[in-house]
This record gives structure tokens, C-alpha cells and sequence, in this order.
């Protein structure tokens, strides 16, 4: 009650206020004389500016370590040992996403982190595996490598390493390949690639995803063999198979270690959220502990029993070796695009979030660079292509991560475990890798929630969100992600094509114009042009011959097309007041040939031109 009468209060005092100008009239040249017009940038100062910083720009260290701060150490400890935590269950768990070996998870979670914190200008940027990039290089693994049976007369072992082999060779291939594109991104400043991914493409493309990296982890949930296809309509056939699988028989140890492991994990990731003051940013190692746990019932069981385990795992560094990209460049190169810029995008978007939350600054060329030469140093080492994920570099700023240095410890920490206890984990099982998987997904899921949202706020996005998801639910994930990108692109072809010629008048004689009907103007005729003015538009572009004003202050771009249509549909006049015209087009119209007997005033605003006329 209190609030009504506070608001009648407010309108009646606004209606005893008065509202006088006195002024001269003000033509648009003086408007655009008073204007402050910065100096262009020339090109050689550019180049000037770049080259001064390029030791800066090129290795980072070199600004950030003689600005390190000692009380920045306990908290990048901290916060290094603490990723370190969950970067080996995942990175077990998105190796095998990736449709290769467990253990080139973990090899990622090392090389690529170390090169990338060495040369990122993102103290809190957390590199290593990440789901969406692990599920599409395993797309492209099984394009590549269908499921086929070991040729009669084949040892079945000795086929399958042999069939590993070769898919490890493609994958680091392929993060070649994406890391010398991410390298071209950073030097020739192509960070607006990155528009092309909106919100709503991002969040359909990821949700539909989430159900495919949810299908493809059946065969280890149930224990059951399930065809992997790709293509059109390939979740749809992954069902077909799993329910093949299981009523040829379950894995009874897998699947109540899938029981079991599921609501663990979950309820632990419920609390971590819940309970998210109090942990004060540090997470519940679930994941780890299940591990652990997991892997040494399993170690001390029986030989002869039924749980299906990731087998042996070597120990030590990786022989580096060259990545054969001439044999499967004409294979992937689609792909290695799309990894690209998912990648590239989702390191930008991250970048953006802890730079405003922490006022650092942070170079978008420097990051595609960085980026590109770790996954080039990477992909030596039998690495598929990864990048910054939101949960573990959330993890790694919650913790304290105030530097680079907390990735480094990281890392570091990996590598040790890379050398001395890889081998320990041949026991763990691969359903909990499966059900970590899983688990993960659970944020993605939660976007069909934004649905009813967009439906009520925003229906093209909406229309874009659901067409990044059928796209690759029906199409695959590469030519999903296109889809919702296509659709995008429609909807802001739409948008500048969306131009409108309307009437207005002065509301009660004062100087704001509202629309009208055109039956109902008072005065001279007075029409808004509104939208870009272009080849799309122009068509919406008709002048009467009574036209007195022509309000052009909505208009937001022009081109020759829109051009030659304003003058031709103006060229019939005699005189015309034009309110509101860029300098560029004011200057074109006043040059134009079929406009040189037309009488052409150029106002700043409406009421000028109403009252010049008047």
C-alpha cells in the first residue's frame, strides 16, 4: 500500500514539473563539428607496439615471475595439489572417452597443462581433458576405425594393441593439427570466431552431446559389447545396440559396481554444491577416492573373476614421436576445425570470467598461441586435443590458484604419477571410470531447464537452442555444432533484414515523437526509417510525396544497394528536412547525382527539424 501511494506521489510531482528549452536550431554539421573524433591508430604504430612487447607477449614468465608475490605460494600449493586430485580420475575416464587408452588421458592432463601454464597469459585457465573435446576426437576415432572383427586365424590381443596403435597415431594427429589452427587463431587476431559459438548453440550442442557420451558409456556401465556408430540418427542406433547387449547378458560386476559407484557420486557432488561455504572452494575427492578404493579391492580379488579392468599400464614418459598427419589430414580436417574453435571459444569465455572477477589483463591472440603450441608439443607425446575446462579451473581458482604456478604443481604432480604409479591402476575397473563420466554430465543435463526460460524471453533462441541439439542428435557432433551455427547465422540475416518505414508525431506537442497511425498525424508527414539500410531492406524503403522530415537516427548501417533506393525514392521531392544521418551517408546523398535539384537540410534532431519547418 505503501509503495501505491509513493508511486501516485511520484506522478503527480512529475506532472507539476515543467520542461523548457530555449535554444537555437542546431543543423547536423555543427552536431558532428563538436564531436570528439580520436586520432586513427596507424598500422606502423601498431606494429611499433606489438614488436616492443613481443618477449611479453610470446613468453609470459617473463612479466609475471619478477611480479610473483611470496604470499601468492601457500594458496598455488594448495590449489595445484588439489586439481591434481581430480585430474587423474578424469583424465583415465576421457582417455577412454576418446576411444583410446586410459593412460593417454593422464598423458594429456600433463603435457598439455605444462606447456600451456608456461605460456598463458590466465593465471586461473586450468587445461587437461575436457568431455565435449574427449567425445568428439572419439567421433572421429570411429569414423575412422569402425568396430571389425580380428581377421580369422588373428590373435584377438595382439589385433586389438595393433588397432590401438593406430587410433593413438590418428588422435595425435589430429591435436597437431588443431593446435597448429589454435596457433593461426592467436597470431591473425581471429578470436571473433568465437561469437559464432552463443549461449544457446553452446548449450544444445553440449546437452546432445551429454546424451551421446552418456550412451557411448553403457558398454562399460552394463558390461556389455555396444556398437559405437556416428552419422545420421547415431544415438538413436546406440540405443538399438545396448538393449541388444543386455539381453544377450550383463556383467553382474560391472553393473553393481555401476549401482553402487552412481549414487556416490552423486551424492557427493549434491553436498560439494551444498555445502560449497562451508568446504570454502575445496572439493570432496569422490572421485579419487573411488578410485583408490575400487582399485584395491579389485588388485587383491581372485584372477579368475569377471570384473573388466583397464588392463596394463605402462610406466614412464611416452617416446616422442612425429604424428603421421599426412596419412589422415584428408580424414579429420573437418573435425579438427570444430575441435579448434570449441576449444579456442571456451578458453576465451573462460578467460573473460576470471579476468573480470580478478582485473587482470589477458591477451586473446596470446591464448589461441598458447593454446595451439601446447597441443603441438602435446600430440608428440600420444595426446589427443583437450583444453580449459569451467569445473577444474573454477576448482583451481576456489583453492587459492593465484598464478600460473598452481597449474605448474599440477602438472608436476601428474608427471609423477606418470612415473612411478601408473601401473597400480591395471586393476581399477573401467565402469567407474564410466560412472565418473557420467556423473560429470549432470551440469549439461541441467540445460534443458533453460527451455522454458528461452521460450518466454527469446523464442529464436529457443529455435537455435533446439537446432544445435536435433542437429546433433540426428546429424553427428561436428555437423551438429554446424547446424546451431547455421541457424545463428539465419537468425542474424533475419534480424538485418528486419527494416521498417514508419509514421510519427510529436506526442502532446513536446519534443518526443511516438508512432502513429497515418490517419491520425497532425502535422507534416514524418517517417522513421528504422533497421540497416541494405540490399536485404531496401524494398521497405517508400517516401510520399508530402514527406516533410526524414528521421534517420535508427538507422544502423547502409550500403550501395540501400543507398541508390533512399535517393531514387527521394529524388521526386522538392525539399526534405533529414534528421539524425551519419556523416558518411549525409555526405553520399549530398553527392549523389539524382538528388543535385532536391533541397536537403540536414538537423540534428527532430524537434529542429520540426521547428525549422514550422
Amino acid at each position: 500500500m505503501e509503495s501505491e501511494s509513493t508511486q501516485l506521489l511520484d506522478q503527480k510531482s512529475l506532472t507539476q514539473r515543467r520542461v523548457k528549452i530555449d535554444r537555437e536550431i542546431f543543423s547536423q554539421d555543427r552536431i558532428d563539428d563538436a564531436e570528439y573524433k580520436p586520432e586513427p591508430s596507424l598500422l606502423s604504430s601498431q606494429i611499433k607496439g606489438y614488436f616492443a612487447g613481443l618477449g611479453k607477449n610470446l613468453f609470459p614468465p617473463i612479466d609475471w615471475i619478477p611480479n610473483y608475490k611470496r604470499e601468492y605460494v601457500v594458496g598455488d600449493v594448495i590449489s595445484g595439489l588439489t586439481v591434481a586430485m581430480i585430474r587423474l580420475p578424469q583424465g583415465l575416464a576421457y582417455g577412454l572417452l576418446a576411444g583410446l587408452a586410459p593412460i593417454n588421458g593422464v598423458y594429456l592432463e600433463f603435457f598439455l597443462c605444462i606447456m600451456y601454464s608456461i605460456l598463458s597469459t590466465v593465471p586461473q585457465n586450468s587445461t587437461g581433458t575436457f568431455s565435449i573435446i574427449a567425445l568428439m576426437t572419439g567421433a572421429a576415432v570411429d569414423k575412422q576405425f569402425p568396430a571389425v572383427s580380428p581377421p580369422n586365424g588373428t590373435d584377438a590381443a595382439l589385433f586389438e594393441a595393433e588397432l590401438m596403435t593406430e587410433k593413438v597415431k590418428f588422435a595425435s594427429a589430429l591435436a597437431l593439427v588443431v593446435g597448429i589452427i589454435q596457433v593461426l587463431f592467436g597470431l591473425l587476431n581471429l578470436g571473433a570466431v568465437s561469437i559464432l559459438l552463443a549461449k544457446p548453440v553452446v548449450a544444445g550442442f553440449t546437452t546432445a552431446s551429454a546424451i551421446i557420451v552418456t550412451l557411448a558409456q553403457a558398454t562399460h556401465l552394463f558390461g556389455v559389447p555396444v556398437t559405437r556408430f556416428s552419422g545420421f540418427a547415431s544415438p538413436l542406433k546406440t540405443i538399438v545396440s545396448i538393449f541388444q547387449g543386455i539381453a544377450g547378458g550383463v556383467n553382474i560386476p560391472a553393473c553393481i559396481i555401476s549401482v553402487v559407484s552412481i549414487p556416490f557420486l552423486y551424492i557427493c557432488k549434491l553436498a560439494a554444491i551444498k555445502y560449497k561455504e562451508k568446504l570454502r572452494g575445496y572439493p570432496i575427492p569422490a572421485e579419487l577416492f573411488l578410485v583408490i578404493v575400487t582399485t584395491t579391492i579389485c588388485h587383491y580379488l581372485p584372477e579368475e573373476n569377471d570384473v573388466i579392468v583397464v588392463g596394463e599400464v605402462p610406466s614412464g614418459l611416452p617416446t616422442p614421436a612425429v604424428p603421421p598427419v599426412g596419412k589422415y589430414l584428408s580424414d579429420f580436417m573437418s573435425d579438427a576445425v570444430s575441435i579448434a574453435v570449441i576449444g579456442y571459444s571456451t578458453n576465451l569465455s573462460l578467460a573473460k570470467i576470471f579476468s573480470s572477477r580478478h582485473g587482470f589483463t589477458w591477451s586473446a591472440n596470446q591464448e589461441g598461441f598458447a593454446l595451439g603450441i601446447a597441443h603441438i608439443f602435446a600430440s608428440f607425446f600420444t595426446c589427443f586435443p583437450g583444453s580449459a575446462a569451467l569445473a577444474r579451473s573454477s576448482l583451481q581458482e576456489s583453492a587459492g590458484g593465484k598464478s600460473q604456478l598452481s597449474s605448474i604443481i599440477s602438472a608436476t604432480m601428474m608427471l609423477m604419477i606418470i612415473l612411478w604409479v601408473g601401473p597400480v591402476f591395471q586393476s581399477l575397473p573401467r565402469s567407474v571410470l564410466s560412472c565418473i563420466v557420467v556423473v560429470n554430465l549432470r551440469s549439461m543435463f541441467l540445460q534443458f531447464f533453460q527451455l522454458p526460460v528461452l521460450w518466454k524471453t527469446s523464442k529464436k533462441d529457443f529455435v537455435i537452442w533446439l537446432s544445435a541439439f536435433f542437429g546433433v542428435i540426428l546429424l553427428g557432433v561436428d555437423l551438429g555444432l554446424i547446424t546451431g551455427i547455421l541457424f545463428l547465422l539465419l537468425s542474424l540475416v533475419r534480424d538485418q533484414t528486419k527494416s521498417a518505414a514508419i509514421h510519427i508525431d510529436s506526442y502532446e506537442m513536446s519534443e518526443l515523437y511516438v508512432r502513429v497511425n497515418e490517419s491520425e498525424m497532425t502535422k507534416k508527414r514524418i517517417i522513421r526509417f528504422t533497421g540497416p539500410l541494405n540490399f536485404a531492406s531496401a524494398d521497405a524503403l517508400t517516401i510520399p510525396a508530402d514527406t516533410a522530415t526524414i528521421d534517420m537516427s535508427r538507422v544502423v548501417s547502409y550500403d550501395f544497394v540501400g543507398l541508390t533506393k533512399l535517393a531514387g525514392a527521394m529524388k521526386n521531392l522538392e525539399k526534405i528536412s533529414v534528421v539524425g544521418c551519419q556523416q558518411d551517408l549525409r555526405r553520399a546523398l549530398n553527392d549523389h547525382e539524382d538528388l543535385k535539384d532536391l533541397q536537403i537540410a540536414f538537423y540534428a534532431s527532430l524537434i529542429d527539424a520540426d521547428c525549422s519547418t514550422s
